[in-house]
């Protein structure tokens, strides 16, 4: 016959989540009986490009915004070194410190890596243009006040703007008319400064 454990111990201490046998149920070794949650410190989860993923550092600062609005931070404490197969991305976890409980399992959020600084702008996708050869960029004025095309990379597209990198820090972006002048052709400037992004 099979022998009765009436005690089972897990390894860590937590909450009962979910209980999956009834009383009296038999289960195979190995069987699942129970889940059971340490919800601290929380895992936050993500996955990263492969074109960022060489930014991400261990134990770099991170924040994560939850969808309802509370914002955390923590610590990455995970950086995979194998990317998925089919989405071509790695995954990511920042451990939180969540001692009232207040983050709960699965609930979905976005997080901000502290990584390397990149030089970037913030513009309008209106001035985005491509190149003779189909590479995206924008077009520029230099200190001779002729138009020069700029190849750039987006890092982020928001509400009011993507952030690009790609310029030097300090750069002259045409964003009015850039479609009505052509590649070392001098122009008159009338140059706006906007507010800090």
């Amino acid at each position: 016959g099979r022998e009765a454990f009436p005690k089972i111990f897990a390894p860590f201490d937590g909450y009962l989540e979910r209980v999956q046998v009834e009383n009296g149920d038999y289960l195979n070794q190995g069987g699942i009986c129970a889940t059971l949650i340490d919800p601290n410190p929380m895992l936050v989860v993500g996955e990263i490009s492969e074109k960022e993923i060489s930014l991400v550092e261990l134990n770099a600062k991170a924040k994560a915004k939850l969808t309802s609005g509370k914002e955390i931070q923590g610590v990455i404490t995970f950086v995979g070194t194998s990317a998925d197969r089919v989405a071509r991305t790695f995954r990511v976890e920042m451990s939180v410190e969540n001692v009232d409980r207040s983050i709960r399992d699965g609930i979905s959020a976005s997080f901000i890596i502290e990584g390397n600084k990149i030089p970037s702008h913030k513009i309008s996708p209106a001035i985005l243009m491509l190149g003779n050869e189909g590479q995206l960029g924008v077009r520029t004025v230099n200190s001779r006040n002729e138009v020069e095309f700029n190849r750039i990379e987006i890092l982020e597209d928001t509400l009011d703007g993507i952030w690009i990198t790609g310029l030097p820090e300090s750069t002259r972006i045409i964003t009015v008319g850039q479609e009505y002048v052509y590649l070392g052709q001098t122009v008159q400037v009338q140059e706006i400064v906007s507010p800090e992004a």
